[in-house]
């Protein structure tokens, strides 16, 4: 999904390119950090802080969420090109989508520690 984010980020027009995509970026990176720590607990059978963490997941796709209400607003105040909203929902799509499989991984840990346990 990442891969397919910065191929797709090279197609559009330079405008769409100079976008700040950071919040999303952020978001992005500390899910798929807190799924590479449910995976640790996993290993350590750790099912509290596993919960916590899928718990932390859930927050961040709710907020993801958010923040994509926030930008289809934007996108869609008028204040851009039509190609240029096209380009970007789809970019915004393809973040969020990062985020939603973190969780979706989260759920799934979640459920083997559950049953190992």
């Amino acid at each position: 999904m990442v891969d397919k984010f910065t191929e797709r980020l090279l197609l559009p027009p330079p405008t769409v390119r100079a976008v700040d995509f950071s919040k999303q970026i952020r978001l992005m990176e500390e899910a798929t950090r807190v799924v590479v720590e449910m995976v640790r607990m996993l290993r350590k059978e750790d099912l509290r802080q596993i919960k916590d963490f899928n718990e932390q997941l859930q927050a961040m796709e709710a907020q993801a969420d958010r923040l994509m209400m926030e930008l289809h607003r934007e996108l869609f105040s008028g204040s851009y090109e039509i190609l240029e909203i096209i380009a970007l929902k789809d970019l915004y799509e393809q973040l969020e989508k990062v985020i939603d499989r973190c969780g979706e991984v989260g759920h799934v840990i979640a459920h083997i520690a559950l049953k190992t346990l």
